[in-house]
């Protein structure tokens, strides 16, 4: 499986409960990453202005593809190097403001020929808003683990490279991660959701349920 690890300098505006200092949250999020993956996967790293600290960093692991700079253009080299590969091969995109349940991705590769969308990431938005917690979700159980089917999500997920080619303008022309999943579910994709989750986007207030993250 391959990987595409977006890595910028760029502080999101979100709060995060690491704090304020990119240095510190890229840090700590690429090391849980890299206790998560397996030894098997290609990790190609999408970089926006990036340190030389940073670079070698990323550098140790896989090629580093520098970006135009923000955080579109960033988005969509991942996407555009996803979309030069087979169209079976599954693809994992990861933001690089992610904690992760160590070892979990060596489930991964399984899951994708369950569905078509995967995210690691147990949104509680879907649970708390009312435009989500009314929805008729389905689920399944593959290998003593639970899935539930998920509205949208962020852009840390994972697909077939076909999935991207096939619906290339939702990926390149549609700004927002919400309205890309929408869009893609009304064509019938999708998304599907660990129970409990394999990570956890770093914005306080929306860490994943029932994991005891280390912050």
């Amino acid at each position: 499986m391959k990987v595409i690890y977006r890595a910028s300098s760029v502080l999101s505006s979100n709060p995060n409960p690491l704090g304020r200092n990119k240095d510190v949250i890229l840090e700590t999020c690429f090391e849980s990453f890299l206790k998560a993956k397996t030894n098997d996967m290609e990790i190609i790293f999408t970089v926006d202005r990036l340190s030389e600290k940073h670079r070698k960093m990323f550098g140790k692991y896989g090629k580093l593809v520098d970006t135009k700079t923000g955080m579109q253009n960033n988005r969509n080299m991942a996407f555009k190097i996803a979309m030069e590969e087979p169209n079976e091969d599954k693809i994992l995109f990861v933001e690089d403001d992610y904690l992760w349940v160590p070892k979990c991705l060596s489930k991964l590769d399984q899951v994708l020929n369950k569905c078509k969308l995967f995210s690691p990431y147990d949104h509680p938005a879907h649970y708390l808003e009312d435009r989500f917690k009314y929805q008729g979700k389905k689920m399944f159980m593959h290998e003593n683990c639970t899935y539930r089917q998920a509205p949208s999500n962020t852009f840390t997920f994972a697909c077939r490279a076909s999935v991207l080619k096939q619906n290339r303008s939702l990926f390149m022309e549609t700004w927002g991660d919400h309205e890309t999943f929408v869009g893609l579910g009304e064509l019938g994709y999708e998304m599907y959701v660990p129970v409990p989750s394999w990570a956890t986007h770093l914005v306080t207030g929306l860490l994943a349920p029932n994991i005891d993250w280390p912050i």
